[in-house]
């Protein structure tokens, strides 16, 4: 069996991006995706769940405060990885240092990056999802549909 990948990706105000996020993980065969959520954001990741619904047992949400617990519990998975840009800065420090805390290693860090026009005004490359612990390697990031943006809002 191969080594089992997990991620944290902490959710914010924009679900949408984490959307986007969660399936560019699922596109690289990730065992597991953590949408690490607040009271303000539980809603947001359940949607994200609900609209992600073919890939049942990939997902787990859970509350910042009890990150440590899953991380724990997870003794299958052989290597975590955590998202910086979603979620507050706060959220993102703290499941890296809890990452650290119960497995002993520092996880592989992921952020999003595109480059903007000179006048920041439009991107002029493909937002992408950048391993920093692989080298800089980009994995382009895929729009989502007006319904599945609706849905993740619950509007």
């Amino acid at each position: 069996m191969s080594s089992a990948e997990a991620v944290i990706i902490p959710v914010g105000m924009s679900p949408v991006h984490c959307l986007r996020l969660a399936r560019k993980f699922i596109d690289l065969d990730f065992s597991l995706i953590v949408l690490v959520v607040t009271k303000e954001t539980s809603d947001f990741a359940d949607s994200i769940i609900s609209i992600q619904s073919g890939f049942e047992g990939k997902f787990v949400s859970v509350y910042v405060q009890d990150i440590s617990d899953q991380i724990e519990s997870r003794k299958d998975i052989h290597q975590w990885s955590v998202v910086f840009g979603p979620g507050t800065r706060e959220m993102q420090i703290s499941v890296w240092h809890d990452v650290i805390l119960a497995t002993g290693n520092s996880p592989k860090n992921w952020i999003d990056h595109r480059r903007k026009s000179q006048a920041g005004l439009k991107n002029i490359s493909p937002e992408m999802l950048v391993n920093l612990s692989d080298g800089f390697k980009g994995h382009e990031l895929g729009q989502v549909t007006k319904e599945d943006a609706l849905a993740v809002n619950s509007i």
